[in-house]
């Protein structure tokens, strides 16, 4: 056999290792933000002592709708609002703990470790029959809550790839710190 025709298939079995290797989660990308939502992240943001994470989302095609600010456990809360009208997410971050008490009923409790960081929640389908995710953690002095509807392309599995995701990029955020 000649060094070219062993080449082809050599150069095919590396390609097939190099695949096999090659990570298959997909990116948590950026997601655009309508220009009502820019406006009112400026406005949101102004109120908070914390730089927020934008949203980002494994899942494309999605985009953030609204923001809102409020105050829950006494400090400012920044919420996006992600979908395209069928899947739907909410993307919370503050300084306080809202903690939850107790999950709903047909539902599983969370209870993940993401790049050393402890989540907590709760997946599954509640009594009224609604599909829902809903996980919290703290990174770099931040309360993170990320509430996901299981719909249309944001399938269970797709909704904690998502979420397991988001945390991983809360890893690596400053969070604002001064």
């Amino acid at each position: 056999m000649s060094r070219s025709r062993l080449g082809t298939p050599l150069l095919m079995l590396a390609a097939v290792v190099l695949a096999g290797c090659t990570p298959t989660e997909p990116r948590c990308a950026d997601v655009p933000m309508t220009p009502t939502a820019i406006e009112r992240s400026a406005d949101a943001r102004a109120a908070l002592d914390f730089d927020p994470m934008l949203p980002c989302s494994t899942v494309r095609g999605l985009g953030v709708s609204s923001v809102t600010l409020d105050t829950p456990a006494g400090a400012p809360r920044i919420t996006y609002v992600v979908g395209d009208g069928v899947t739907l997410f909410l993307l919370s971050q503050a300084r306080a703990v809202t903690p939850f008490q107790q999950i709903p009923e047909g539902t599983a409790r969370i209870d993940w470790q993401v790049e050393g960081i402890p989540v907590a929640g709760f997946e599954g389908t509640t009594g009224s029959g609604a599909a829902i995710l809903y996980v919290q953690w703290e990174s770099g002095g931040i309360v993170y809550e990320l509430q996901a509807m299981p719909a249309g392309r944001l399938t269970p599995p797709a909704a904690r790839t998502l979420a397991r995701a988001t945390v991983t990029r809360s890893a690596t955020w400053d969070g604002g710190e001064e």
